[in-house]
């Protein structure tokens, strides 16, 4: 069996905690948000029960 590069490992190993942090950090500022709600089209408010105020 092979050993891994070191020069392929270092930037996996940079790219995956770069990541990381990028998810922890957007997380802890809120500005991640879950994709279940469903947004409306025109006016991007989170639609209560299936319709939005500005379709009425």
């Amino acid at each position: 069996m092979e050993s891994v590069d070191p020069n392929v490992l270092g930037p996996l190993a940079l790219g995956a905690g770069l990541s990381l942090l990028l998810v922890w950090l957007g997380e802890r500022y809120r500005m991640l948000e879950h994709r279940h709600e469903g947004r409306c089209p025109a006016c991007g408010v989170v639609r209560r029960r299936g319709a939005c105020s500005c379709t009425r």
